[in-house]
Parts: C-alpha cells; sequence; structure tokens
C-alpha cells in the first residue's frame, strides 16, 4: 500500500495586526473667563470729631480729665451767647447789700460781673454796715439811685429790703419802678435786733405794689437770720412772685456758700431782655 502523500506544510495565515489607533490628546480644557472685579469704592472722608465738651457738673472725670471744680450750691445758668443784641434799651440794676456786709460780700460781685456787660449795675456801699443807721442809710439811696423809672431794678438782701422799701415810700407821688428783688427780705423788726426798727417804720405796701410792675422773693427754707414767716409776709403785702430755695440759709457767702445766687441772676437776665 502506497504511503500517504505528505501533507503540504501549513503555512499560518497571518492575521493583520490592527492599525495602531492614534494616541487620543485631551483637548486642552476652554481657559475660564476671567471674573470681573468691582473697583474698590472710595473712603469716605471720615466726620470731623465734634469738640468735647466739658464734663457735666459732678461727673467723674476720667484719667485724662483735669479736675472738676468744687461745685457750688446751684448751678449758675450760663447766659446766652449774644446777649447784647437781644437787649432793650439801658436797664440799671441796684443792689443794696445786707448789715454786716460789704458790696464785695456774697454774692453781689458775682450778680455785677455777670450783667454789667448788658446792665448799668450800681452796689453803692452803704455806711457803717455793723452799726446801721436808717436815716444814713436813706442819704445814701438818695444819692445812688435818685429817680427811678421802668427801667430800673432794685435787688435788696437782708436788711437792704426794709431800706430799699422805706426809699421807695419817701419818693415823690407818680413814679414807676420795673422789678424789684427781695432776698431774705422783711419789712417787720428782725427778732432779737433792735437796729432794724427805724428801718421798717412807715413803709407803705400798697403804693409800692401798684408803683412795681415786677415784684420777686427769693425765700430760704431755713434762714438762721430772717423767719420765714417773715420773708412769706413781705411777698404776700406785695403781692410777689416767690422763689423758694431749699437750704440757703441766709444767702451769704462764706457762712452758706453763696458766693453767686442764680436765680437772681436769672430774673435779672430777664428784666435785662424784656422778658
Amino acid at each position: 500500500m502506497p504511503d500517504p502523500a505528505p501533507s503540504p506544510a501549513l503555512t499560518p495565515a497571518l492575521v493583520p495586526e490592527p492599525a495602531q489607533a492614534p494616541a487620543l490628546s485631551p483637548e486642552p480644557a476652554p481657559a475660564p473667563a476671567p471674573v470681573p472685579v468691582p473697583a474698590p469704592e472710595p473712603t469716605p472722608e471720615p466726620a470731623p470729631v465734634p469738640a468735647i465738651a466739658d464734663p457735666l457738673p459732678g461727673a467723674t472725670p476720667g484719667p485724662d480729665d483735669a479736675p472738676l471744680a468744687p461745685l457750688e450750691p446751684e448751678a449758675a445758668p450760663e447766659l446766652p451767647s449774644g446777649v447784647t443784641a437781644e437787649v432793650g434799651p439801658t436797664r440799671r440794676i441796684v443792689v443794696v447789700h445786707a448789715m454786716k456786709s460789704t458790696r464785695d460780700d456774697h454774692w453781689y460781685g458775682a450778680l455785677r460781673a455777670r450783667l454789667e456787660e448788658v446792665a448799668e449795675v450800681v452796689i453803692p456801699a452803704m455806711p457803717s454796715p455793723f452799726e446801721p443807721d436808717a436815716d444814713a442809710w436813706q442819704s445814701t439811696l438818695e444819692t445812688a439811685i435818685g429817680p427811678v423809672d421802668e427801667r430800673t431794678m432794685i435787688v435788696a438782701h437782708s436788711v437792704g429790703n426794709a431800706a430799699a422799701l422805706r426809699y421807695l415810700t419817701g419818693l415823690p407821688a407818680g413814679w414807676t419802678l420795673g422789678a424789684l428783688v427781695n432776698v431774705a427780705g422783711f419789712s417787720d423788726p428782725q427778732p432779737g435786733n433792735d437796729l432794724t426798727i427805724p428801718f421798717v417804720q412807715g413803709i407803705d405796701h400798697d403804693l409800692i405794689r401798684s408803683s412795681t410792675q415786677a415784684r420777686h422773693a427769693v425765700i430760704s427754707t431755713d434762714d438762721p437770720e430772717i423767719p420765714e414767716a417773715l420773708t412769706a409776709r413781705l411777698a404776700e403785702r406785695l403781692d410777689s412772685h416767690v422763689n423758694l430755695v431749699q437750704g440757703a440759709g441766709h444767702f451769704r457767702g462764706e457762712e452758706d456758700g453763696f458766693t453767686e445766687l442764680p436765680t437772681v441772676e436769672q430774673i435779672a437776665l430777664n428784666f435785662v431782655r424784656g422778658d
């Protein structure tokens, strides 16, 4: 049996290699759109810092504050600025001081200092104030005051009130007084002081009340010299507007702390301004 013919050698079929895919390059990410940055607003100019006022009376000072001045029994009112432009015709203020005092004592000088730019302020030196004589005081007032009118104000203290009332009573008929301020006033004898008896004799309260346009009484609740009943009685006789001041003593300087008397200063200012 013949040998089978040899099988032809098998040639492996060549499988074509797949084509190399080109490498994919990542597409660049689109650049982000620029975010608009708002322009900075202009910084406003700082408002000017107002000047710091003086500390309120009684306020506790800080470490950089100057020491506060001692408080007075009453805070003096500030006179309005420009008051000289508001006043009317020239006014005259006459202050009749107390016995055992001079015209430089107590609150008299402060009253003059605060008002002398807007009024004529007269404070006569009353004779022998420690042993006052009613007739001598009358003569002094005749020279210092002279005739009165609606532009005249009389401010009197203690026995100076009786002297002023006695002077007004003796004026020729037909006079008019602009204002009268009685500080610790009386028109009855002061208890225990016979020197006051001649001062209060013959005072015509009805005449003074009807001839004086504005009448004020300034009365302390604890006057050691003049009983409150006497000062109140004078206010009633003259139908005066009463200004009652708590714990003011006799309205003296060293003894009672009244080197200023704001109540009277305000009354006088109102008079000068024609209020």
